[in-house]
This record gives C-alpha cells, sequence and structure tokens, in this order.
C-alpha cells in the first residue's frame, strides 16, 4: 500500500526559540512508475488499491487523464456521478479528522462507533450509483434510483449534523464571526470541545503568514514540468513561478464569509484553517444533493481525438491531485505515469508550516510538540506526524 503518509518535523531550539525547522517525507514520490508498462484498465483497478489516502480521487484523476489520452469525453451523468463519490469521500476523510483524530489529539473521548457508523453507511454510495460500484474509463454502467440516494443522504446529513454541528449544517455555514464564537463557547459536540481546550491552553499561538494558495495552473505549464527531466524535484518539492503554494480546504473556503471574519479576528493560524475544515465539511454535505440532481443529464460517451497523452486534475479534500500520463500509440501500454500530490505542496521544506513554527516558543517540548501537531493537522488532515526536537 502507498501513501501512508508520514512526516518528520525536526525543530531545533536555542533560548527558548525554535530557530531552525527541517520537513522529512516518507513518502516514495516516483511510486507512480509501478503502473509503466501497464495497460490503462490494469491501472485504473491498482489506483484505489496502492494509495491508502482518497483512494476515490487517486481513481479518478486516472481515469480522467487516461481518458484524455485514449479520447473520450465523458458524459456529464457520469461526471456528476463521480463528483458525488469525490464528495463522499472528503465528508468520510472530514468526520474521521474531527471525531476521531481531533479528540485523541486533544485527550478526549473519541466517536469511533460514529464513525464507523457513517463511513459505512458513505460507502454504500458507489453500488448505488455504479453496477457493482465500478467507475472505469469513458464511465461506469450507471444504475441508480435517485429516490433512494436521496433517502440515503438524509440519513447521512441528519447523523453528521448531530456529532459535528450540533445543529443543520446549512445554518453553520450562515454563521458570523460572533455566532461562531457562541458556539465555540457553549456547543457540548466533540469538534467544539477540541477547539475551545486548545483555544484556552493557547497552543495557536503563532504567526503565520498569509497563504499563497495554489492557483489553476496552466496545463501546459503543468505537463511541461511533469514530463521534464527535473521533474523528481519538482513532484518532491514543488513550486509555481518560484514560490511555495499551499492547497486544500482553507484555499478552497478562504473567501466564505465566516473564514473571512475568523481571519480578521484571529489571524491564518490553525485556530481559523480547522473552522475552514468545518465549513468544508458542511459544503459537501450541501453540494451531495445537487449532485445527484444532475444524475440524470445526457449520459452517452463521446469520442474524440486519440492524444496518447492526459492529465487529470482532481480537487481531492486534501487539495489539488494532478495524473499525468503518456501511452504508447502502437499498443496503448503506459510509457510514462506521474503523480504529483498535495501533501508536496502542503509540506514543502519552505512552505507554510516552518514560517508557522519558526521563533515559536519551545520553552515547554510538550507543548511545541502539540502545537507542531495542531499545525500539520491544520494543513492536511491526513499527514501523520513524528516531531523531535534539539536542542543547538
Amino acid at each position: 500500500m502507498i501513501g501512508a503518509d508520514q512526516i518528520t518535523l525536526k525543530l531545533r531550539r536555542a533560548n527558548t526559540r525554535i530557530q531552525h525547522v527541517e520537513i522529512l517525507s516518507n513518502r516514495t514520490t516516483m511510486a507512480a512508475q509501478i503502473m509503466e508498462g501497464k495497460q490503462p484498465e490494469e491501472a485504473c483497478n491498482l489506483l484505489p488499491l496502492l494509495f491508502s489516502l482518497c483512494g476515490t480521487a487517486q481513481l479518478q484523476a486516472g481515469l480522467e487523464a487516461f481518458e484524455q489520452a485514449m479520447g473520450y469525453d465523458i458524459s456529464p451523468a457520469h461526471q456528476a456521478a463521480r463528483q458525488i463519490l469525490l464528495d463522499v469521500e472528503g465528508i468520510s476523510e472530514h468526520i474521521t479528522r474531527c471525531l476521531v483524530d481531533w479528540p485523541n489529539l486533544a485527550e478526549l473521548e473519541s466517536n469511533i462507533a460514529i464513525v464507523r457508523d457513517l463511513r459505512n453507511l458513505l460507502s454504500s454510495f458507489k453500488d448505488l450509483i455504479f453496477v457493482g460500484g465500478k467507475d472505469k474509463i469513458g464511465g461506469g454502467e450507471l444504475f441508480f434510483d435517485t429516490a433512494t440516494l436521496h433517502n440515503h443522504v438524509d440519513v447521512l446529513i441528519h447523523k453528521v449534523d448531530a456529532s459535528v454541528f450540533e445543529q443543520s449544517h446549512t445554518d453553520f455555514l450562515a454563521f458570523s464571526g460572533d455566532d461562531f464564537s457562541n458556539w465555540l463557547r457553549t456547543a457540548k459536540i466533540s469538534p467544539a470541545q477540541c477547539l475551545r481546550k486548545w483555544q484556552e491552553a493557547k497552543v495557536y499561538n503563532s504567526t503565520w503568514d498569509t497563504p499563497n494558495t495554489l492557483p489553476s495552473i496552466d496545463k501546459e505549464y503543468l505537463t511541461k514540468k511533469m514530463d521534464g527531466e527535473d521533474v523528481n524535484t519538482f513532484i518532491a518539492q514543488p513550486t509555481y513561478k518560484g514560490q511555495t503554494c499551499e492547497t486544500g480546504p482553507f484555499s478552497r473556503q478562504l473567501h466564505h464569509d465566516l473564514i473571512k471574519a475568523m481571519v480578521e479576528k484571529h489571524g491564518f493560524g490553525p485556530l481559523s484553517r480547522l473552522t475552514a475544515k468545518l465549513i468544508d465539511l458542511a459544503q459537501m454535505l450541501q453540494n451531495l444533493k445537487q449532485h445527484i440532481n444532475m444524475l440524470d443529464q445526457e449520459s452517452a460517451l463521446f469520442h474524440t481525438r486519440a492524444l496518447h497523452e492526459g492529465l487529470g486534475e482532481i480537487e481531492a479534500v486534501r487539495g489539488r491531485l494532478s495524473h499525468r500520463v503518456i501511452l504508447d500509440p502502437e499498443n496503448d501500454n503506459i510509457k510514462r505515469y506521474r503523480i504529483l500530490a498535495p501533501t508536496e505542496w502542503n509540506f514543502h521544506p519552505d512552505g507554510p508550516l516552518k514560517t508557522a513554527l519558526l521563533e515559536c516558543d519551545a520553552t515547554d517540548p510538550e507543548t511545541i510538540k502539540q502545537r507542531a501537531h495542531i499545525a500539520v493537522m491544520a494543513l492536511d488532515p491526513c499527514v501523520a506526524c513524528d516531531i523531535v526536537i534539539e536542542d543547538i
């Protein structure tokens, strides 16, 4: 299994302050080469099995790249079906983080039973959309009942609203800054307790720079970088026009009214970023019904000219995911396969995590460790972190 992401933070302190931050990753960024020599269909069967994180997004990025390379233009109905499954995967990841990982880090009781129940419900969606629950290049065979899907969404929303928001997620999306402050002060559900405990312990106290969010990158620029001789360096430590960038829930929700209010009051640090994850979850719940209603669109597959190369870009829960593929025109075997994942953007050695931790008070090792763990969680909801503190 590839993609069991973990980073190691080496924090060096002098005079009770963090003076040096080194970010090391265990990821094998060239792991996608395992696809080379295989047929596209075989690679698509492997993708969700090989990658432990965001398997649906990995598959969809691969499908999009192969469809572009092979000259397939999938239908609006299939686009809606895939977006539903991306929403489902995103919801599953978000609830796992805020109901299990957050409480574990805050030394509060986690909600494993609730999460297990919700994840079982979420895993049923693919079987309610595709025959055999299987998508494929060009689009899997659709077989769905809109009423049944809406019923499943209603059950899902009821359970998530009760366990995460303690009210309707639509009301949460409409929160002002004052509404959120009141919720944070009074709500009894686990996510609010965690955020409140960390705020009271003052573990948010650090300076985060204004984020350099990852823009929509010109496809010609990205394919040139992913096909270039320096691809290993680019994929391991990507930059855009010489700048490090970040991607994910905070970038997606930065212009939401509540997040703008949070930034104005609390800055760009963990409280604003963790709140953005709750907004992201609420937005995905809201989008589910809209995407289900789009399943009744045209479902025919169209063919265009095969290019024998393709670029698939998916907005996964963790951020922008890019797959680049080149096929052999003689037999359609995969000549080249490269993947650029959100982790490499968000945890660039000179990225936002480094600047957020530099000069932090490190008088108490346990406090700085907790602050660093929360900073990692605020950047990427799915990455484990080992922290080493050394004295200079």
